[in-house]
């Protein structure tokens, strides 16, 4: 079960920083 909230932790933070990165880009 810590393997799906490291998981849905990794994609929150993909999920935030992915606009920041089409910003710079």
């Amino acid at each position: 079960v810590i393997g799906a909230a490291r998981r849905a932790a990794l994609f929150r933070a993909f999920w935030l920083l992915f606009p920041a990165l089409r910003a710079e880009w």
